[in-house]
């Protein structure tokens, strides 16, 4: 007879409020991490041991830095293993994880995997890496590193992207513009425009800038190079392309 002592469980940021609703599920904060167990095994994220999952680590040290404690949801009880295996993934890809573009969640898997009472060492963790190296990899290849309409964030803007209205910290954007710093500019291979059309681009904007609105000027470079808004601002202020001058 299986035994129904599991459950599935989500952390929750208090520090962001609002309605998070995923198919029929809904929060009042915003999911970081779903998990299965039993006993108290929802607490163990919050030992300050646990080195693995840094994003998810990180994010609860953040919280708990502002005087604050994760929210822990049990969104099911009494459950057999299986069933829990089955409910942790239909949480996981209902949300979407944060490392694929596709959601908020901190988790590095889909779910259904481990074992209870089961720990994996440092040594197993260094083989598994071995393992699935390079091409071995059942990611190599996928995920939110791919380019063009391979990315699975192509196309997703506004209100639909899971960053709409959120701003990352200031170290994520340093690191960020830290390991693109070869592929900046021209080197880009998603880059829609040239230096010379950055050239032409700011000459435009330093004839027109005190005739027209400056809106009017964004948006006319904006339609004609087939760039944001956003973009045309940032360049005419030379805010990115900065090594590009007239």
């Amino acid at each position: 007879m299986m035994e129904n002592k599991y459950y599935v469980y989500v952390y929750l940021d208090p520090r962001k409020s609002g309605n998070f609703t995923y198919g029929d599920y809904s929060f009042d904060f915003e999911p970081f991490y779903i998990g299965k167990g039993s006993g108290y095994r929802f607490n163990h994220h919050l030992k300050q041991f646990i080195k693995y999952n840094k994003h998810k680590k990180n994010k609860i040290n953040k919280i708990i830095n502002e005087g604050l404690n994760p929210i822990i949801i049990k969104t099911h009880n009494n459950l057999t293993e299986e069933e829990s295996f089955y409910y942790e993934k239909e949480l996981i890809k209902l949300i979407g994880r944060s490392d694929m573009c596709e959601g908020p969640l901190t988790n590095k898997t889909d779910g259904g995997d481990g074992m209870s009472g089961f720990i994996i060492t440092n040594e197993m963790r260094e083989l598994r890496s071995k393992m699935f190296k390079g091409e071995k990899n059942p990611m190599y290849g996928k995920g939110y590193k791919q380019l063009g309409e391979k990315n699975p964030m192509y196309g997703v803007t506004g209100e639909k992207h899971f960053m709409y209205g959120k701003n990352r910290p200031i170290e994520t954007i340093l690191k960020i513009s830290k390991n693109h710093s070869d592929v900046k500019g021209s080197l880009n291979p998603n880059s829609k425009i040239t230096e010379w059309d950055v050239i032409i681009i700011r000459k435009f904007f330093t004839l027109k800038r005190d005739k027209i609105k400056k809106v009017k000027i964004y948006e006319t470079i904006s339609k004609r190079y087939g760039i944001s808004e956003s973009n045309s601002r940032a360049i005419c202020l030379n805010k990115i392309w900065k090594n590009v001058s007239i």
